[in-house]
């Protein structure tokens, strides 16, 4: 859910002649409206909602939910939702180990090049996407006698830290003979989706959805 949001503001941001870089209060975001946009009054037969809060620092996870996420609950969406972890990247920070002057080698406790790794520790996600690969495969496998209609918010297509990524499961549920519809942000869509040989492959069976069609919309609370 991460990354509609962020396409979210920053098609906010666009549309009002905001830089993407200047930091302002998040625009109220409408989970009624966006569901509208998913389900167009049909028939659903399973609602996920995967996301990630930084939840580990309160006593009640569910008090740092933002108000879309009491929203999607209250529209009967499974609510699958994580607490952010820390990570560690490695990072080359260019320092050189000690010399020994009466060496012909050069110390390295770290590796042949002689440089020492840093690691920078950071906040992120873990587990969102994987969590959506799995329903995914769940409904194929449910229903495979009788494939229906996947609809899919997001615009990533690079492999996850533990599965193969959103693209790829999609072919798998193309290929399947599910239809997939990919509701994403104009900005935030990978060109992996938009290949001609993609594209044309499953000409009829897949589409894209833009939310920046809905953007006043998105930002109507009392919608219904």
């Amino acid at each position: 859910m991460s990354n509609i949001f962020i396409g979210f503001c920053d098609a906010f941001k666009v549309s009002r002649r905001i830089p993407l870089r200047r930091r302002i209060k998040a625009p109220r975001f409408s989970f009624s409206a966006f569901a509208l946009v998913l389900e167009r009054l049909r028939t659903v037969q399973k609602r996920i909602l995967a996301g990630s809060t930084a939840g580990h620092v309160a006593k009640d996870v569910r008090t740092s939910w933002p108000k879309y996420f009491y929203q999607a609950e209250n529209l009967g969406y499974t609510m699958n939702v994580f607490n952010r972890v820390q990570k560690l990247d490695t990072k080359q920070r260019g320092r050189k180990s000690p010399v020994d002057p009466f060496s012909d080698s050069t110390a390295d406790s770290t590796g042949d090049d002689g440089i020492a790794p840093a690691y920078d520790v950071r906040t992120g996600e873990q587990g969102v996407d994987e969590n959506l690969h799995l329903n995914m495969m769940d409904s194929m496998w449910d229903c495979k006698a009788q494939p229906g209609t996947i609809v899919l918010a997001t615009g990533d297509a690079a492999e996850a830290e533990f599965s193969p990524g959103f693209f790829q499961y999609a072919i798998r549920a193309l290929d399947a003979g599910w239809m997939l519809e990919l509701v994403t942000w104009k900005r935030a869509i990978s060109s992996a989706w938009k290949t001609p040989e993609f594209t044309k492959k499953y000409a009829g069976k897949f589409r894209i959805i833009y939310l920046d069609d809905f953007l006043e919309e998105l930002q109507m609370v009392d919608l219904f």
